[in-house]
């Protein structure tokens, strides 16, 4: 109850939330409201402004824009939830095992975790992508692979700090099994800054999806995908601006309610961090 009062309280999380809920419910929801088919297409209706029947105007090809940004937002969320879940659970995992073993063990497993980071995001996601081919599960890899050396390094670092503690050392000492330590010891004492990187990991895992989509590497036509949709509105700028104003506006408050969020939670799990700065 004290850390959803603290919740209310701070206007970050709540602007955050207030952005971030309703496009959740989009991911499930979209389906039902949508007033078109995204991939139906109204050749008489092409690049038209708003209007009752479509919202938000027509593309080039006259497909309702409001339904394709409903749409849309499901796989630029699915690649940004699951990816950054598998860069979560991977990299909290070898960056607690790194910190725990220490030793040249644990400094085998950061050199080889942090390799990743030699390579530019955006390189890297365009080279696998060419390699293994474009869709959704792909992206998901794409973005669990490049994000998970920010996890290892955050449990790492917070693992150094912990097992040296009189509660690690006590269960050590009356023969606690090393994954009972690792699990039910260590990890809750670490989580709280995983969880704040959790939120700053979707709203890259999302720019990051949005930039592949529109160079089209990402999700493929004529499934809609946002990124994807500012490319394609490239071409018509002067001649509909609102078709490429709708899914940049989306994607701007999205990346910017996720960033928020993650700093909301950094003063609410942390209050020390909000003094340093």
């Amino acid at each position: 109850m004290k850390m959803l009062a603290q919740c209310v309280k701070n206007k970050k999380f709540v602007f955050s939330a207030i952005v971030l809920i309703p496009i959740l419910l989009m991911i499930f929801l979209g389906p039902v409201i949508a007033p078109h088919d995204p991939l139906e297409m109204d050749t008489s209706h092409t690049l038209a402004g708003s209007s009752p029947a479509y919202p938000m105007g027509t593309d080039e090809y006259g497909r309702c824009i409001f339904s394709r940004l409903l749409y849309g937002v499901r796989p630029s969320m699915q690649v940004a939830l699951v990816g950054t879940l598998g860069a979560f659970v991977a990299g909290s995992l070898l960056g607690i095992v790194a910190g725990y073993a220490g030793g040249k063990a644990g400094s085998l497993i950061m050199r080889c975790v942090e390799t990743i980071l030699c390579f530019p995001s955006i390189l890297l996601a365009m080279m696998v992508v060419a390699l293994f081919g474009t869709g959704v599960r792909n992206l998901i890899i794409v973005v669990a692979i490049l994000y998970t050396p920010h996890f290892a390094r955050i449990a790492h670092s917070s693992t150094l700090k912990v097992r040296k503690m009189e509660y690690v050392e006590n269960e050590v000492s009356i023969g606690a099994s090393t994954p009972r330590v690792l699990a039910g010891t260590i990890f809750p004492n670490v989580l709280s800054p995983l969880i704040i990187q959790v939120s700053l990991t979707i709203s890259s895992a999302i720019l990051l999806e949005s930039g592949l989509s529109f160079l089209g590497l990402g999700v493929q036509p004529p499934a809609p995908s946002w990124g994807q949709m500012i490319g394609d509105a490239r071409s018509f700028l002067s001649v509909n601006a609102m078709y490429i104003f709708w899914p940049s506006l989306c994607l701007c408050l999205t990346i910017l309610a996720a960033n928020l969020m993650g700093d909301a939670l950094r003063d609410i799990l942390d209050p020390k961090l909000k003094e340093s700065f």
